[in-house]
């Protein structure tokens, strides 16, 4: 399970047409994959368990009810490259 916050520090639309959206973000993350069982930390975490701010981008489709969802998600572990 997941333990810790993460912050959306300037999300905003970088194209957007009629039925899809990419947004992108740096977002300062302090979560961390642990054992449910034992509350320990899982080994081996990409961007291992100490805070850090990772660049985001999301593709987000328009669906049935105009609601929009997230169809696609990428990251930039550790790094928010320009214009994040």
């Amino acid at each position: 399970m997941g333990r810790g916050t993460v912050q959306l520090l300037h999300p905003h639309v970088v194209s957007a047409s009629a039925s899809t959206a990419i947004v992108q973000d740096c977002v300062y993350s302090a979560l961390i994959l642990v054992y449910a069982a034992t509350g320990q930390p899982v080994p081996n975490q990409p961007g291992g368990t100490k805070p850090e701010y990772d660049g985001i981008r999301s593709t987000l489709t328009l669906a049935a009810g105009g609601l929009w969802q997230v169809s696609d998600q990428s990251g930039m572990l550790g790094s928010c490259p320009a214009g994040y």
